[in-house]
């Protein structure tokens, strides 16, 4: 049942692309397939496992005495007995499991363990990850090959790690703490790379850091008297966050359209297109992409 399960669930993700669901719910529904996979090839996976480990495992024979499951309590041996009936589930390989007390030399126990470690590391450091891989690279191809942005055929970044803008053209990111520059994510030499700042809200160093950010943005548009949101005077925990928040758009819309020489209901729009919604409709808050709406705007 479990192989034809996968086979149907292949057969929707090949026809989903034809336009059988809407671009809303396209994003969910390739969640919900990948789960419904990855849960089927996991407990197929531990199925065939678990069938060859109990191959080795079971020591009761004929030869050594066969121990009923009424015995097995006085004489202490370990007994699994399979709880309810599924199709493909590890427990109904294990009927009855009975160890032999009194043979517990170490070449019984050697061989079980062996097999044991030889079958668990093929499932877990080849089988695997092998398997994620694929799920992966067919359900979410650009997202785990790293989210990665092109534009006229070369890389322009990715769309999960900031880059620091501060051409008044530009919409602006958040503050980066990160070493030796700014939304560095990983650094070699330094072995340093993704941070936050650490500064407690009376370090003074944090304090001076909000006010140069605030003199800054005055500097760039100084006839908005708009109170400036708070993500863009304040770094994030990672310091890579690539996203600011509406309101912190909307705050540089009309600069941004001045040193354009666009109109501001064109620039809110290009934000409003840019804009991702929660995840899933219920976690996290609506946020704007800084590097895609850059590139949007160069596009203009």
């Amino acid at each position: 049942m479990s192989p034809l399960l996968l086979f149907l669930l292949a057969g929707l993700l090949l026809l989903e692309p034809q336009g059988l669901l809407t671009p809303a719910g396209r994003p969910i529904a390739q969640l919900v397939l990948a789960l419904l996979i990855y849960g089927v090839v996991w407990i197929w996976l531990w199925d065939i496992v678990w069938q060859g480990l109990t191959r080795h495992i079971r020591v009761c024979s004929n030869r050594r005495g066969v121990h009923e499951v009424k015995e097995q309590r006085k004489r202490r041996f370990v007994s699994t007995h399979e709880p309810w009936e599924m199709p493909y589930f590890p427990s109904r390989t294990i009927k009855t499991l009975c160890i032999d007390r009194g043979n517990s030399n170490m070449q019984s126990q050697l061989r079980p363990a062996l097999v044991s470690l030889g079958i668990l590391t093929l499932l877990t450091g080849l089988l695997y990850p092998l398997v994620v891989t694929a799920l992966a690279q067919v359900l979410f191809p650009w997202q785990a090959n790293g989210s990665l942005i092109e534009r006229n055929g070369r890389l322009a970044g990715s769309a999960l790690i900031g880059q620091p803008f501060d051409d008044p053209k530009y919409f602006w990111g958040r503050l980066s703490a990160t070493s030796p520059a700014s939304y560095t994510a990983f650094n070699a030499d330094k072995l340093t790379g993704s941070s936050g700042s650490n500064y407690g809200p009376l370090n003074p160093a944090l304090l001076d850091a909000v006010q140069g950010r605030i003199k800054a943005l005055h500097d760039a548009d100084p006839t908005n008297t708009v109170r400036i949101p708070v993500d863009l005077v304040t770094a994030s925990g990672s310091g890579l966050d690539p996203h600011i928040s509406p309101a912190a758009a909307a705050y540089q819309v009309g600069r941004v359209a001045r040193e354009r020489g666009l109109s501001e209901a064109t620039v809110r729009q290009l934000v409003a297109q840019h804009t991702e919604g929660r995840t899933l409709g219920i976690l996290g808050e609506a946020r704007v992409n800084v590097l895609q709406v850059n590139l949007a705007l160069d596009k203009r």
